[in-house]
């Protein structure tokens, strides 16, 4: 079983993300300095009496093999757990 890690609990800068229409995909910081909030509940240890809406977590399992990519858009929650050596990059 791998290693259980958690960021912190912390507000991170916002960025703008291009979509990609001109096929270069890229990123920005925003010059406004919003900050998006981290969500502080654990999918794995919920607690349903400080956050009574994780009683609804329903997970949903996806399974990546070697070369495959899976993207998240900005703000979505989600859990990832890596059972081997992998390269994650994670920001909003």
């Amino acid at each position: 079983m791998p290693e259980e890690r958690s960021m912190s609990f912390r507000d991170f800068l916002a960025i703008l993300h291009d979509p990609c229409f001109d096929g270069v995909p890229s990123i920005a910081m925003q010059d406004n300095n919003d900050l998006t909030p981290w969500i502080p509940v654990n999918p794995l240890h919920p607690q349903v009496e400080k956050y009574p809406l994780t009683k609804h977590l329903q997970p949903l399992v996806v399974t990546l093999e070697a070369g495959e990519t899976l993207y998240l858009p900005s703000l979505w929650y989600h859990r990832a757990t890596q059972l081997t050596e992998t390269v994650a990059v994670n920001y909003w």
